[in-house]
């Protein structure tokens, strides 16, 4: 007997492998790419519904697939360029165990962070 859980844990593993078929696509060139994003985008939509989701109101519509590079890509580049401005400043990447307080630091960079969204929300209201 499937149970919901077994059911779940499938549909879980066949969508994973879906996707890992699109990004493999994807690598081959640059149309399969677009197709990719499409399939993910499906699949998303599919483990939604099938893992119990629910469609309220509140709820975005899912991602439009696009031509440009994933958030994660643009995000991983962007640490590249942090790193070698750490190296750069400090003569060494950042790395764990090297005298500073991380939680001190993570936590005064989240304040920068939150004056910065407030400064974009003033600007936007008043633009």
């Amino acid at each position: 007997m499937i149970t919901d859980a077994v059911y779940q844990e499938g549909v879980k593993h066949a969508l994973a492998a879906v996707r890992t078929l699109a990004d493999r696509q994807a690598d081959d060139n640059a149309d399969a790419g677009i197709a990719a994003q499409h399939v993910r985008t499906l699949t998303a939509e599919v483990a939604y519904q099938l893992l119990g989701g629910r469609n309220r109101p509140e709820d975005q519509p899912p991602p439009v697939p696009n031509s440009h590079a994933t958030i994660h890509e643009q995000v991983c580049v962007d640490l590249m360029e942090r790193q070698a401005v750490g190296i750069t400043r400090y003569g060494q990447a950042l790395q764990p165990h090297n005298g500073r307080d991380a939680l001190r630091d993570a936590y005064d960079e989240i304040l920068d962070l939150a004056a910065y969204l407030k400064q974009c929300l003033i600007e936007r209201e008043t633009s």
